[in-house]
């Protein structure tokens, strides 16, 4: 039976390291909602058949959007909406303060910054 190896203090442990570095670039403009009636994947809203968006519900948001002159946050799973009931933190994944609306596609987010 052989003896085990017992480490000796001359000898030195080669440590290995990987290190990857990449950029994300993620679209400053996106689709914050479709347009015409659409439902959540997990089957919400239970209430009414459907959401809606249109020219008219939309032109209404961009200007409240634009009335406000800040930031609005884009988070992580509505994190900053449950923050003080949970004790979380709400890390922001980016920033916005322009909505667009592209007929037969969508509202839009434009020109999101993304930290």
């Amino acid at each position: 039976m052989s003896s085990p190896i017992k480490p000796s203090a001359s000898r030195c442990a080669a440590g290995r390291v990987a290190v990857l570095t990449f950029e994300v670039n993620a679209a400053a403009d996106f689709r914050l909602l479709p347009a015409g009636e659409f439902r959540a994947r997990d089957g919400r809203p239970a209430e009414i058949p459907a959401w809606r968006m249109d020219a008219t519900i939309a032109a209404a948001l961009i200007n409240q959007v634009a009335a406000t002159g800040v930031d609005f946050v884009i988070d992580y799973e509505h994190q900053t909406l449950l923050a003080e009931k949970n004790g979380q933190p709400a890390p922001a994944a980016g920033w916005f303060k322009a909505l667009e609306w592209r007929e037969g596609d969508g509202l839009y987010v434009v020109g999101a910054k993304w930290t």
